[in-house]
Formats: structure tokens, C-alpha cells, sequence
């Protein structure tokens, strides 16, 4: 088990009340930046100074990315206006709306989808998330495994609408355990349209979060990852924040917030390549 600041490290949740399927997150908290520090100061002002780009973006990532946007805001100029929530819902306002500059999905198929329809250039990775699963701290009912769900109270982010929800399933039908887990949530508990309104459930129930790994979850992964839309009219700008993001500068706050890294490959969102390379097994 790894402890997890419940108002901070539960962003990807994805349960409530006593037990939860979660992205595992970090030991520690993150730091907040040093006043004055070099990630923070405005000192390269690029395409776009000036300019307010909207961003659609996946509600488990909100933390890292509103710290990424102010530091961009200082470092550019730009600022940043972030819409959250569940990542395909975003997908379906980009393709009613037609209006914004960049989605920020919580795994590739989404991003892939915006592509295919021509609603977004090919994206950019930027972090993976893995699920586990989040207990009260000192786990009081010996939670290992989705086995010992059975007479408790679960909730879960949506398979429908929610990157880690829709992973989650794919892992349990690989095993052959998601009808059982289906039915439990359905029963006993609740899905959520966002992982960030789990996490407001877990956070004002338990003052403490642990989180346990179980290996039928450990193929529950998804690839969070960034492209700039297709009716976008400040494709520069958009491009320059998409590659603050697969960059280093968005890699080191990503961690912080315990998102595992992801491959570099060739390629990715155009005029978005990260400007760096960088190689870690998924959390």
C-alpha cells in the first residue's frame, strides 16, 4: 500500500466510502514551486503573448494542469482557460461546439477519436495513469483485491465517460471479473461522471486515503495526452502550450503529482514535440 493526500493525491480517483478504484498516486505531496522560481518567471514570452486559449480537459488532471497553466501564464503570457470533466463528454462538446484550442484527454482513444473525426491534429502523450485500489488509511477491512468488495459500498469513475473507468473495464473483462464488478457497483454503490467528484466523495468521508494494488488492475492503464484542435484560430499559441505539457517542464509537475511517465516516440501533435525525451514504466 502507498499513502495518498486525500485533497490532493485523489484527483484520478474513481470510488467512494470505504473502498475505491483509483490512479495510484505518490508518497508525498507535491511541493508547491519556490516564489521566483525558473519554471515560474516570465522569461521567454512565445507565440501568442497575450492571447486566452480554452483547453478541454480530462477532471483527473486538474491539479498538475492548473499548476502547468499559471506556470505557463508567467512564463508566455498566455493564459490558459481550463473546461473540465469527463473525457468523453469533453469529446462530444468539442464536436458540438466547435470552439477552443487544445483537448487534454485522459487516454489516447479519445484524443485518437478527435483525430479520426477531424476535430484535432494527432496528439501528444504526456503521462500514463494505472488503477488501483483506495482504502481508508490503516485499510481497517484488509481490502486486497477486488474480491473483498463484495459486501461493501463501491463507487466508481464511469466506464462511459471516464479514461480510468473505461481501462478498469477493459482489465476486468480481460479477467473475467467485470460482470460481478458491474453488478456491485450497480447494486451497492454508484458510478461517477468525473474521477475529480469521486475524490470530493472520498476526501469529505476519510481524512486519510491509502491505496492497495491489486494485479487484476494492473493492466488498467490509460495514456493521458494532449492535441490542439482543429478550429482552433491561435494554432501557434495552442502548439506552444502542447509543448510546455510533453515537455520537461509538464513531465517534472506530472510526477510530482504521481502520473508515471510515458515513451517518447516520433511523431505526436505537430509543432508539439516535447522538448526532451523521457522513458518510465507506469505507476
Amino acid at each position: 500500500m502507498s499513502r495518498i493526500n486525500p485533497l490532493y493525491r485523489l484527483l484520478a480517483v474513481c470510488g467512494v466510502l470505504v473502498v475505491a478504484l483509483a490512479a495510484l498516486m505518490p508518497r508525498r505531496p507535491p511541493a508547491a514551486p519556490a516564489p521566483g522560481a525558473q519554471s515560474d518567471a516570465r522569461s521567454d514570452a512565445g507565440p501568442g503573448a497575450g492571447a486566452t486559449l480554452l483547453v478541454y480537459c480530462a477532471a483527473s488532471v486538474r491539479q498538475p494542469i492548473d499548476r502547468l497553466a499559471e506556470q505557463y501564464r508567467r512564463r508566455s503570457g498566455v493564459r490558459i482557460d481550463l473546461g473540465y470533466g469527463g473525457s468523453n463528454t469533453l469529446l462530444s462538446q468539442i464536436e458540438v461546439s466547435r470552439q477552443g484550442d487544445l483537448f487534454l484527454a485522459a487516454d489516447t482513444t479519445y484524443t485518437t477519436l478527435a483525430t479520426r473525426r477531424g476535430l484535432a491534429e494527432p496528439a501528444a502523450p504526456i503521462a500514463r495513469m494505472t488503477a488501483v485500489l483506495a482504502v481508508p488509511a490503516g485499510n481497517p477491512l484488509g481490502v486486497r483485491t477486488i474480491g473483498d468488495l463484495a459486501t461493501l459500498r463501491v463507487a466508481a469513475g464511469s466506464p462511459d465517460q471516464t479514461a480510468i473507468g473505461r481501462a478498469t473495464r477493459e482489465a476486468l473483462q480481460r479477467a473475467g471479473r467485470w460482470r460481478g464488478f458491474d453488478t456491485l457497483v450497480r447494486r451497492r454503490g454508484v458510478y461517477k461522471p468525473t474521477v475529480a467528484d469521486v475524490a470530493g466523495d472520498v476526501a469529505r468521508q476519510h481524512p486519510g486515503v491509502v491505496a492497495v494494488e491489486d494485479p487484476l488492475l494492473a493492466g488498467a492503464r490509460s495514456e493521458i495526452a494532449v492535441a490542439v484542435l482543429t478550429c482552433s484560430r491561435q494554432v501557434e499559441a495552442a502548439r506552444g502550450f502542447a509543448r510546455f505539457l510533453a515537455g520537461e517542464a509538464g513531465r517534472r509537475v506530472l510526477e510530482e503529482f504521481g502520473y508515471g511517465g510515458v515513451r517518447r516516440v516520433a511523431g505526436g501533435t505537430r509543432g508539439a514535440k516535447p522538448d526532451g525525451s523521457h522513458s518510465r514504466a507506469a505507476r
